[in-house]
């Protein structure tokens, strides 16, 4: 499966393609396109390689990866399920960078931020955990299809969109 996409966020226009990896669901992706857009100002990358410099020597690849003006991480992000041996991993290798994980529901980040404290995750304080507020994930999903046209504004945890000519005006949520 893939989405190709067409995002302006104020006067800046981007086109993207997301590829399913393997074992994607259409729900995965749909999240990783509601984080580009959350962090389209960053210019994010998607699909970064394990032999990029930011993230070269290590097992983890991120959903979606900024860079700070050097080349280092300054954002990782991680779409739906993450487990929190990965979030400390995470944590502890990039202690300047912000480590945010975007959730369909708000009980899924809820339960995400129980389970990093119950394995005392280190510096799960800085991991930042959004969700969708009540069904606006379905509305979401519902508007992404196989080609997607995104238009509006984004500011980090707010949408204020058209998507294929469904307007979605919601703030995220933060567990």
């Amino acid at each position: 499966m893939q989405i190709r996409c067409s995002v302006q966020i104020d006067s800046d226009s981007r086109k993207v393609i997301l590829v399913a990896q393997k074992n994607e669901t259409p729900q995965h992706l749909a999240l990783k396109l509601a984080a580009f857009v959350l962090f389209f100002r960053s210019n994010p990358l998607m699909d970064v390689s394990l032999k990029h410099p930011a993230i070269a020597g290590q097992e983890f690849r991120p959903d979606l990866l900024a860079l700070n003006e050097s080349g280092e991480v300054q954002c990782w992000v991680e779409c739906g399920t993450v487990t929190s041996h990965k979030l400390d991993k995470l944590t502890r290798r990039y202690r300047n960078a912000r480590i945010v994980t975007l959730k369909e529901n708000y009980h899924e980040a809820e339960t995400l931020r129980k389970t990093i404290e119950k394995h005392k995750v280190q510096g799960a304080d800085r991991v930042e955990i959004w969700a969708f507020p009540n069904r606006m994930f379905q509305e979401w999903f519902d508007a992404v299809e196989e080609t997607v046209d995104i238009v509006g504004e984004s500011a980090e945890r707010s949408f204020n969109l058209v998507v294929n000519a469904v307007p979605l005006q919601f703030d995220f949520l933060t567990a």
